[in-house]
């Protein structure tokens, strides 16, 4: 019987692989190592895979199955991850197959040299059959050790350890808490790198224990697509998360020996296209992929072949023809956003107004956001205004194009095929058609804070209503901006009061100190004391409430209107600025109430 606790778990995703696994199951059954288990992870594969995994579970009772609707490779292997039970995790693709000493070797390895992780070599074979199998004497294996396998990631070289995740022999403890990108092609090198970046101890052997297979219907020998290039540029990114801390050396080589080589990779893809409306398509998100890579600083020509970097600038100037500049506060970063979303065709967005030399207190936000990397691409100007016009004189930049009006309706911004965008876009009229598609990217990327999550639970229990006062840099801006008055709040209380049964408010301001000494309100009510970091969990917060009082501000307007309540009361000033300007920020159905 196998032990409850098994040393080893073997994680093997099973999908439209019915010629070839039982090849890849019986090279584990034949393990001279017998203490583990298989997790085969069925991804609602339509062939015979499921009955073969049902004889096999019948068979041998380390074999465990679990089944799950179609999500592709990354979602099973970490479904089979989450429910791994040994010491050790290996990963096996279920149309490939194993050297029966491979556990063996690498167990012994990992326990003689106290490893975290040991990488060895594979082998390639035919869709049929298996080759004829050495037999290894362990204790005679030579092994190099280091603690920096990062640097043994090169083209060349008797010790360099493979990008593929099924040549390596993984320590439990190291990648427990790791997952897969789920739903991108090529998974495999960006949780390598992931790994990598942990610094584990490593052991690197050069027998080739893995036996893969040139199957023809692999994910490798796909034709390239959309999905390929998209892929590559969210692994891409996976690998900068990993390394965004990384300095000196470490960074260095990242940046000039893995980058290059993907990049190089995806551009010959591209070039071998024969579909040229397919090629004009990979080649805007190639662009895209290179312009967000070069914002985030990732991307620089010293690090790339010189006649390549120049194939990469010219495709990045070419599809570079709409820009919007983000600047502000997290509200205003939403408008602007919301705003480049509705333009059509290629559109980068600007951040060097959050230069930190320049504006202290302002911080970039919208990364904290679900939005997908390749909808929000950005890229990093000269903040100079005359380095900007000689851009615009060499036509490297286009043409500034504003609102007649700030913050009132212009159509014909949406119609420019070019353009440099720079406003405030305060009104819904420029993204109301995009509405479903914001309200899933607006909610934050990040788990809440148990102090957060609990203020989530209370907001969740009662008829809550958000309730926002504005004060801070508006108090240097009385005569322009202006303060709402405390009738506006008394007022919109009582019209809530007396539409809304058994409200709850939750109060949320800069100057909570003011609002607890001034606001008298007659109804349960909760000081939301901000514990979090970031802005965003206080707009999600009022986003929850079912009704909600807002502000003269972008803050608590984004607030209301991801607000999903279809009866949701939603009180605003009817006079958006103290100076009286012209504006179309507020929706037709919100109520409007004299507000100084």
């Amino acid at each position: 019987m196998m032990n409850t606790m098994p040393e080893i778990s073997v994680i093997v995703p099973v999908y439209r692989v019915e010629n070839y696994l039982e090849r890849c199951l019986n090279s584990l059954l034949a393990q001279t190592f017998t203490d583990f288990e298989v997790i085969c992870v069925n991804d609602g594969s339509p062939d015979s895979c499921n009955q073969i995994l049902e004889n096999y579970q019948k068979k041998d009772s380390r074999i465990r199955v679990l089944t799950q609707e179609n999500a592709g490779l990354s979602s099973a292997r970490n479904t089979g991850l989450a429910a791994a039970k040994g010491k050790f995790i290996y990963f096996l693709d279920s149309d490939d197959a194993v050297h029966p000493q491979l556990l063996e070797i690498c167990h012994g390895i990992a326990d003689m040299t106290g490893s975290d992780l040991v990488s060895f070599n594979y082998t390639k074979i035919g869709e049929i059959g298996m080759p004829d199998l050495p037999v290894y004497e362990p204790s005679k294996i030579r092994c190099k050790v280091t603690k920096k396998p990062l640097f043994l990631r090169k083209k060349r070289g008797k010790w360099r350890i493979s990008v593929n995740v099924w040549t390596k022999f993984y320590r439990a403890d190291l990648i427990r808490d790791m997952r897969f990108i789920p739903g991108i092609l090529f998974e495999d090198y960006p949780f390598t790198y992931q790994v990598l970046a942990q610094h584990p101890k490593t052991a690197v052997i050069r027998e080739p224990l893995y036996f893969y297979t040139q199957n023809q219907n692999s994910i490798s020998h796909k034709p390239v697509s959309q999905r390929t290039i998209t892929s590559y540029h969210r692994g891409l990114l996976g690998v900068v998360d990993s390394f965004e801390k990384a300095i000196g050396r470490e960074r260095k080589f990242v940046r000039k020996t893995i980058f290059p080589t993907v990049l190089k990779h995806q551009w010959h893809l591209i070039q071998q296209c024969t579909d040229n409306e397919l090629k004009q398509e990979l080649r805007r998100l190639f662009a895209l992929e290179l312009c967000d890579l070069k914002a985030r600083g990732w991307l620089k020509w010293m690090d790339n072949r010189l006649d390549r970097y120049m194939a990469y600038h010219w495709l990045m100037r070419r599809y570079s023809r709409k820009i919007v500049r983000i600047m502000g506060g997290v509200g205003n970063q939403m408008f602007q956003y919301a705003f480049g979303n509705s333009l059509m065709g290629n559109v980068l967005f600007d951040t060097s107004f959050f230069k930190k030399e320049s504006v202290p207190k302002r911080v970039f936000e919208l990364n904290q956001w679900r939005i997908p990397a390749e909808k929000m691409v950005c890229i990093t100007l000269p903040k100079s205004k005359k380095i900007r016009a000689l851009m615009r004189f060499l036509t490297l930049l286009p043409r500034v194009r504003k609102e007649k009006t700030e913050n009132v309706w212009d159509e014909r911004l949406l119609q420019y095929k070019t353009g440099y965008f720079d406003g405030y876009f305060q009104t819904e009229q420029y993204f109301q058609s995009n509405r479903d598609w914001l309200l899933k990217a607006f909610v934050p990327k990040d788990e809440s804070s148990p102090v957060c999550q609990a203020i989530i639970n209370q907001i969740r229990s009662v008829n809550a209503v958000s309730l926002h006062v504005r004060r801070g840099d508006y108090l240097k801006l009385q005569n322009t901006l202006g303060l709402g008055s405390l009738e506006y709040y008394r007022r919109a209380v009582t019209y809530i009061a007396d539409h809304a049964p058994d409200p709850y408010f939750f109060i949320f301001s800069d100057d909570l100190d003011w609002c607890r000494q001034n606001l008298d309100i007659p109804y349960p009510c909760i000081y939301v004391d901000k514990a979090w970091d970031s802005d965003i969990w206080d707009i999600y917060l009022m986003r929850l409430c079912r009704h909600n009082i807002i502000a003269n501000s972008s803050f608590s307007w984004w607030g209301a209107w991801l607000n999903e309540n279809p009866n949701k009361i939603v009180i605003a000033p009817k006079t958006w600025t103290k100076d009286n300007r012209p504006t179309d920020i507020l929706p037709d159905d919100w109520v409007k109430l004299d507000y100084f």
